[in-house]
């Protein structure tokens, strides 16, 4: 490259005239020149970037899309453990009134706290219908004996 007025000049040797191309630089090592002639006058735009700096940007991208999955991983992870944390503590409730019905002792206080109007509310319900259930068979039984 040399100097004129200020400005690099840049000698392409038998580099066509229009278009993107390598070129060793000297110093600079190879670079990616994209060249465009300027309509009018004798001379070109020159745009280059060396050839090992090209990979940054998109080495950046990915790192940066990398950490923004990541994010979304976590925050998805933790939107779910805060949705499902209600659900597992009326499992938990249910699980206990059912040993409790097992024991033969009276699951109300475990059943009033699942205040549920899904399928684990249903389950709950059936629960305690079942026990009524069990504890009146048991007393007709007691009964006719």
């Amino acid at each position: 490259m040399a100097q004129i007025g200020g400005q690099a000049a840049l000698d392409l040797g038998r580099i066509p005239i229009e278009g993107i191309f390598e070129k060793n630089l000297g110093t600079l090592g190879t670079c990616v020149l994209a060249v465009r002639p300027l309509e009018g006058i004798s001379g070109a735009v020159v745009v280059g970037q060396p050839l090992a700096e090209l990979p940054a940007p998109a080495q950046r991208m990915r790192r940066q899309l990398a950490l923004l999955l990541l994010l979304g991983a976590c925050l998805s992870g933790a939107l779910a453990w805060t949705m499902a944390r209600p659900l597992l503590r009326s499992l938990q409730r249910l699980a206990a009134a059912a040993e409790v019905v097992e024991q033969g002792g009276d699951p109300k206080r475990w059943l009033e706290n699942i205040p549920r109007g899904d399928e684990i509310g249903a389950v709950a319900q059936a629960l305690d219908h079942l026990d009524q259930s069990l504890k009146r068979r048991t007393k007709e039984r007691s009964a006719a004996h």
